[in-house]
């Protein structure tokens, strides 16, 4: 249902939104609706953006490559992207101690807008 007073969806009962999906994309049981939803995210293209654990172990004390990562909490994964950009900035503080406040692509004082 969709609260009034945000506009948000909020959902009561996973297991009737799980069934509405499956019944919309006309397959039979979960294992094949999160297929088709896989298939069908507008965002998975961005998952070789990020850096997944390789150290997580499953069940039976074995490395694991699939790793489902739930935890808003935290920074989350890591962009591959984060070394270079914090690098080429520690680069910049080295050679241009504080006036990298005000200069640069990423000027420090204005990082944050």
């Amino acid at each position: 249902r969709i609260r009034p007073t945000d506009g948000c969806v909020e959902v009561v009962d996973v297991g009737i939104a799980l069934d509405r999906l499956a019944r919309h994309f006309n397959v039979d049981g979960y294992d094949e609706l999160l297929k088709v939803l896989d298939e069908n995210d507008p965002l998975k293209h961005l998952r070789d953006e990020f850096v997944f654990p390789q150290h997580i172990r499953d069940d039976a004390g074995q490395k694991s490559d699939d790793v489902i990562y739930f935890l808003g909490n935290s920074l989350g994964l890591m962009p591959r992207r984060s070394k270079e950009i914090v690098n080429r900035e520690l680069d910049k503080w080295g050679s241009m101690a504080i006036e990298g406040h005000f200069s640069g692509d990423l000027p420090w004082m204005t990082m944050d807008r």
